[in-house]
């Protein structure tokens, strides 16, 4: 893995927030067009906040969710798609953060086809957050995953985080 941003090992010295996506089992650093992507294991920092936005592309709106961060002067997002796994996952764990001023540690990595991811605040692993199950359902002649009970929770406690961490959307 290259480690070459503050936050993952070495110093940067650019002051733009540096965006990362959680892509293959990997944090992700986009580095242009037909240059490989910068991959990370983990990225650390204080939790500044959770934003949810809405992206439009050829086939429809997608919605994200980003986690803002910042390590000492340098700010940072992690991107994910709103209603994947893993975005419910790392939301379910950030959620258990005791003190919003602490480091929390996000770390990512593929097993098969999935994407698993761990919390950890100070050091400490945190605990997953059960959350409502995605069930499949009949929708005409097909079968459809419905996660809305899932992503309603979701949304509750990204608003719940960001009361605490005093963040304005």
């Amino acid at each position: 893995m290259n480690n070459n941003i503050n936050f993952a090992g070495k110093r940067a010295t650019s002051q733009k927030i540096v965006r990362l996506d959680v892509r293959n089992g990997h944090l992700s650093q986009y580095c242009g067009s037909g240059n490989p992507r910068n991959e990370f294991d983990y990225a650390e920092g204080k939790l500044l906040g959770i934003s949810v936005r809405t992206h439009e592309t050829p086939a429809g709106e997608v919605n994200f969710v980003d986690l803002h961060f910042e390590n000492k002067e340098q700010k940072f997002t992690i991107s994910c798609i709103a209603c994947s796994c893993v975005t419910a996952d790392l939301i379910a764990r950030l959620a258990n953060i005791q003190n919003p001023a602490s480091l929390v540690r996000i770390e990512v990595w593929p097993k098969g086809s999935f994407t698993n991811c761990a919390v950890y605040e100070n050091g400490e692993r945190l605990p997953y957050l059960t959350l409502p199950k995605a069930v499949k359902v009949q929708n005409g002649l097909k079968m459809v995953v419905d996660s809305s009970d899932r992503d309603t929770a979701v949304l509750k406690l990204i608003e719940e985080i960001n009361n605490r961490c005093n963040y304005e959307q």
